[in-house]
């Protein structure tokens, strides 16, 4: 049976979409015999050894997936895969800017509480910054963004503005109505032929840009890390959030080797660094404990939930770990029964 601080060693940072651990210098071997209770469908013809500099190839179902404390990203759907930026060198989980995930194809949704937040929490979160006390409202066709404008004094300002996308995939925020202070000031800086371009000077490495009037957002580099690469091809606005299409279905879907869980994150092929060990030629699902909601999953925290959870070796070699929900760990029923443990050997 594995030792619980070893277990976490091991699976650290393959549990997301963006996990990590320093420089691994170990290789992991899979248990021999599979794990007790293991599923059949994950009995696979051998796949070729993997190649060096190889992609690890990266699925995702119903995740919640939080980026910081305030903000979440609901992924529906993505497909894409963990590049390192490292010649010659995998992936290391411990160094989130050691690698890129790069987004073939996605569809995920964004709260107007989750945007909030991460204007709040990191786009404007630096020295200086002209915006802050940032709240969204979006509406099926128009996004209200207030907040305080610092600019000399403060003052509060709001901003109605209409939703589009760019040809290169960025965030159109059109004004129709611009309020600083309780005053209506869109038709005095058309007249004095002032725009807010001018007006307000924002970072360019934070994914926020002002052209004219226009707010321009770039989705792949609004996010802390790790890297992002997508481009957005689709965007629609329901009540209370926005949802983005990236890309389109263009990449074979993977086959986890539990495919009656509706909400996981599945990693193949490709060699995966985290901790001290090295894990080559990847197969590794981590399913929702609780397939009634979405698999809510935090990496500043996944050790706990790694804790809360068990794990099981399969007749193939692969690895899946059952993670109950962060936001329930330590209440009733945050995970069901606790089948025996993987036994791993490194070598």
């Amino acid at each position: 049976m594995l030792a619980g601080p070893l277990r976490a060693a091991l699976l650290s940072g393959l549990l997301a979409a963006t996990v990590v651990m320093p420089s691994s210098r170990g290789d992991l071997a899979r248990s021999e015999a599979g794990a007790t209770g293991a599923r059949e469908s994950s009995a696979q013809e051998p796949r070729p050894a993997p190649r060096s500099g190889e992609a690890v190839q990266a699925q995702m179902h119903n995740v919640a997936y939080r980026v910081i404390p305030s903000a979440v990203l609901n992924i529906v759907r993505l497909r894409g895969q963990l590049r390192s930026k490292v010649p010659g060198r995998p992936p290391v989980f411990d160094d989130k800017n050691s690698f890129v995930l790069q987004i073939d194809s996605a569809e995920i949704g964004v709260s107007e509480k989750s945007l909030a937040g991460l204007f709040n929490d990191h786009v404007f979160a630096y020295p200086g910054s002209p915006l802050s006390k940032i709240s969204i409202s979006i509406e099926p066709d128009r996004v209200i963004q207030k907040g305080v404008l610092r600019k000399g004094l403060r003052a509060p300002f709001s901003i109605v503005g209409t939703v589009s996308l760019t040809p290169e995939g960025e965030i159109r925020v059109h004004p129709t109505s611009i309020r600083v202070a309780g005053v209506g000031v869109r038709g005095l800086m058309k007249i004095f032929g002032l725009e807010l371009e001018k007006l307000v000077k924002l970072r360019q490495d934070r994914g926020v840009r002002i052209a004219g009037n226009d707010f321009l957002i770039s989705a792949d580099r609004m996010l802390p890390p790790p890297q992002i690469e997508g481009k957005v091809t689709g965007l629609r606005l329901e009540q209370g959030r926005m949802v983005l299409t990236f890309g389109s279905p263009g990449q074979p879907p993977l086959s986890p080797p539990d495919r009656s869980s509706p909400n996981y994150m599945y990693y193949q092929g490709g060699t995966l660094a985290f901790g001290r060990l090295t894990m080559k030629d990847t197969e590794l699902e981590i399913v929702d404990a609780d397939p009634t909601d979405s698999f809510d999953f935090f990496l500043d925290h996944y050790n706990e939930q790694l804790v809360a959870g068990y794990d099981e070796n399969l007749p193939d070699h692969g690895l899946l770990v059952h993670m109950p929900d962060y936001g329930k760990i330590g209440k009733p029923g945050a995970i069901r029964d606790k089948p025996r443990v993987a036994s791993l050997t490194p070598r």
